[in-house]
C-alpha cells in the first residue's frame, strides 16, 4: 500500500516539476525572442548609424562642390576649372577605411570615380548586377525623386572578398551641375557586427540559461526539502487520526480525544472525528440504558401479564361457579314453574268448585252429610293448597336469595372488570413507554381494555336483569303472601265451618255470601297463580340468558388468557433482544 507522504512527494514534486519546466520553457522562449529582436534592433541600429554616416558624408562632398561652384561664381576660375576642382576635391574624399565618393551626371554617364578612372565619361544606365537590378537607374531615381529618402541597393564586387556583396550607397543631386554625388558601403560589415554581437548575445545567453539551470536545481533541491518536512507532518496528523480511527472500528471508544495543532482541513477532520466519536459514546451509553429499561419493563409486563392471567383464572373460576349457580337456579325456576303450573290447575279446580258450591249453596241443607264430607276433602284441599302456598312463597324466597348471591357475584365480576381494566391502560402506558418494542403490547392491553368494557357492559346488563328479577320476586313474593293469607283465611274459614257446621242451616244466606266471596278470592287466587307462573316463567328464561352471558364471558376470558399469554410470550422475546442488544453493546470499550 503507498503511503500519502510518498503520494503528496511524487504528485506535488511532479507538479513543481512541470511548473518549474514550463516556466523555463517560456523563460528561454522570451529570452530567446528578446534576443533576436535585439539582434535586430543593434542591426537597424547600425544601417540607421551607417545611413547617417553616408548622408553626412555625401553632405561633405557636396560642400566641396558648393565651393568650387561659389569660385566659379565669384569668377576666380572657369566653369569647366570649377567642375575639375570639384571632381578633384571629391575624388580625394575619404572617410572610414576604404569609404570614396564618386559623381554621375543624370544621364548615367560616370563623370569622376576615385577607383575606377578607366570608365570615366562612360554611360552606366543599363548597368545590371547579377540579380537583374539596374543599379544606375535606381541610383537617379533616388537622387532625383528621393525615392527610399536616397538609398539604393545593389550586388557588387569586394576587394579581397570572391563572389559579389551586397552593398548600400547614397546619392545626392548637385543641381547646379547636373552632378549625382554618391557613396556605399557594403552591408556585409554590418552583418559582421551583427554576427558578433550574436555570438555575443548567444554566449550571455547561455550563461543566463545555467545560471537559470542552476537556480531550478537549488529551488528543486530547497522544494524537496519544504515539501519533505511537510509532508512528513501531514503524514504524521493523517496517521493519528488513521490510528484513532482505527481504535473506534475495533470497537475501542475508551481512547482520549486527538488534539492537533493545526486549523487546517486535517484539524477540522480531526475535530469532527473526535465528535463522531462522542456521539457515538454517547449513543452507546443511551443504547445501554435504553436496553436495562427495556429489559425492566418487558420483566414488570411478563409480572403484569402472569397477574393478569392469574385474576383471568380467577375469573373464569369464579364465572363457572356462576354459571352452575345460573344453571341450578334455571332448574329451580323450571321446577317451580311445573309447581306453579299444577298450583294454577288446583286453583282453578277450587274455582270451580266454590262456583259448584254456591250453586249448590240453597241444597247445602239437604245435602249436610255430603256437605261434610265436602267440607272435609275442602279442609284437606286447604291443607294443600297451604303446603304448596308455603312451598311456593320458599321458593320465591330461594330465588330472590339466589338474586342477591347473583348481584354479589356480579358486583365481584365488575371489580374484576374494572381491576383488568385498570392493569390493561397501566399495560398500555408501559407499551407506550416502550416504543416501537410496545406496539404489539399495546394493540393486546387494548383488546384487554375492550373486554373489560365488554364485561362490564355484560355485568351491568346483568346487573339490571337480576334488579328486575329481584323486582319481580318482591312481586310474586307478594302475591304469594297475600294468597297465603287468603288461602290461611279460607282454612281458617273451612275450620270454623267445618266447626260450626251444625249452624249451617241458620247462617245458609251468610255462609253464600262467604261462598261467593271465596269464589272471587279463587277467582283472584287463579289471576295472580297464572301470573306467578309467567314470572317464573320468565326468570328462568332471564336465567338461562345470564348462563349464557356467562359461558360467553368465561370464553372471553379464555380469549383474554390467550392474549395474555401472547403479551407474556412477547415480553419474554423482548426480554431476550434487550440482552442480545446489551451483548453488541458491550463489545464497545467506552
Amino acid at each position: 500500500m503507498k503511503k500519502i507522504r510518498t503520494k503528496l512527494l511524487v504528485i506535488f514534486g511532479l507538479l513543481f516539476l512541470l511548473s518549474i519546466g514550463i516556466i523555463s520553457i517560456v523563460n528561454v522562449i522570451f529570452t530567446i525572442k528578446h534576443n533576436n529582436e535585439q539582434l535586430q534592433g543593434y542591426e537597424e541600429s547600425l544601417l540607421t548609424s551607417y545611413d547617417r554616416n553616408i548622408q553626412g558624408q555625401v553632405d561633405n562632398a557636396i560642400a566641396v562642390l558648393h565651393y568650387a561652384y561659389e569660385r566659379y561664381q565669384q569668377k576666380e576660375m572657369t566653369e569647366a576649372d570649377a567642375k575639375a576642382l570639384g571632381q578633384q576635391l571629391v575624388k580625394q574624399l575619404r572617410y572610414g577605411e576604404a569609404g570614396y565618393f564618386w559623381i554621375d551626371d543624370l544621364n548615367g554617364v560616370l563623370v569622376a570615380h576615385p577607383e575606377q578612372p578607366q570608365n570615366k565619361g562612360t554611360s552606366r544606365l543599363n548597368i545590371q548586377d547579377p540579380e537583374g537590378t539596374y543599379l544606375m537607374q535606381n541610383i537617379l531615381e533616388a537622387a532625383t525623386n528621393k525615392t527610399n529618402n536616397g538609398f539604393s541597393e545593389y550586388m557588387w564586387e569586394k576587394p579581397g572578398v570572391e563572389g559579389l556583396v551586397k552593398k548600400r550607397a547614397y546619392s545626392t543631386l548637385f543641381e547646379p551641375w547636373g552632378y549625382i554625388v554618391s557613396t556605399g558601403n557594403y552591408i556585409d560589415d554590418i552583418e559582421q557586427l551583427v554576427q558578433a554581437q550574436y555570438d555575443s548575445n548567444k554566449k550571455s545567453l547561455t550563461s543566463s540559461l545555467m545560471n537559470q539551470f542552476l537556480i531550478i536545481v537549488a529551488l528543486i533541491i530547497v522544494f524537496i526539502m519544504i515539501l519533505y518536512v511537510f509532508s512528513k507532518r501531514l503524514a504524521k496528523n493523517i496517521t493519528n487520526i488513521a490510528t484513532y480511527v482505527e481504535h473506534v472500528a475495533e470497537n475501542d471508544l475508551s481512547k482520549e480525544e486527538m488534539k492537533l495543532a493545526t486549523q487546517d482541513e486535517i484539524g477540522q477532520l480531526s475535530m469532527h472525528v473526535n465528535r463522531m466519536v462522542e456521539n457515538l459514546r454517547n449513543i452507546l451509553q443511551n443504547t445501554i440504558q435504553t436496553s436495562e429499561q427495556v429489559y425492566e419493563a418487558s420483566q414488570q409486563l411478563s409480572s403484569a401479564s402472569d397477574e393478569v392471567r392469574e385474576n383471568s383464572n380467577q375469573i373464569s373460576e369464579t364465572m363457572l361457579g356462576i354459571a352452575t349457580g345460573a344453571e341450578t337456579q334455571a332448574h329451580h325456576a323450571t321446577e317451580l314453574s311445573h309447581t306453579m303450573h299444577a298450583f294454577t290447575q288446583k286453583v282453578t279446580t277450587i274455582n270451580q268448585d266454590g262456583e259448584m258450591a254456591r250453586n249448590t249453596s240453597h241444597n247445602i241443607l239437604q245435602l249436610t252429610n255430603s256437605g261434610n264430607e265436602l267440607m272435609q276433602a275442602s279442609i284437606g284441599q286447604m291443607h294443600k293448597i297451604d303446603e304448596i302456598v308455603q312451598q311456593s312463597l320458599q321458593k320465591v324466597e330461594g330465588l330472590d336469595t339466589q338474586s342477591q348471591e347473583i348481584t354479589q357475584l356480579v358486583t365481584v365480576i365488575k371489580d374484576i372488570a374494572d381491576q383488568t381494566n385498570l392493569l390493561a391502560l397501566n399495560a398500555a402506558i408501559e407499551a407506550a413507554r416502550a416504543g416501537e418494542q410496545g406496539k404489539g403490547f399495546a394493540v393486546v392491553a387494548d383488546e384487554v381494555r375492550k373486554l373489560a368494557e365488554q364485561v362490564a357492559q355484560s355485568v351491568a346488563h346483568i346487573t339490571t336483569i337480576v334488579l328486575n328479577i329481584q323486582s319481580e320476586s318482591t312481586i310474586v313474593m307478594s302475591y304469594l303472601q297475600e294468597g297465603y293469607r287468603e288461602v290461611e283465611q279460607g282454612a281458617e274459614q273451612i275450620q270454623h265451618t267445618g266447626v260450626t257446621f251444625k249452624q249451617i242451616s241458620q247462617s245458609v244466606t251468610e255462609m253464600v255470601t262467604n261462598l261467593d266471596s271465596i269464589t272471587d278470592n279463587l277467582s283472584d287466587m287463579a289471576q295472580n297463580s297464572q301470573v306467578i307462573q309467567q314470572s317464573i316463567e320468565e326468570v328462568a328464561a332471564i336465567t338461562e340468558q345470564t348462563t349464557a352471558g356467562i359461558e360467553e364471558t368465561v370464553a372471553t376470558m379464555q380469549m383474554t388468557n390467550g392474549r395474555v399469554e401472547q403479551i407474556a410470550n412477547n415480553a419474554e422475546q423482548l426480554a431476550e433482544l434487550s440482552e442480545e442488544l446489551n451483548t453488541h453493546v458491550t463489545k464497545f470499550k467506552l
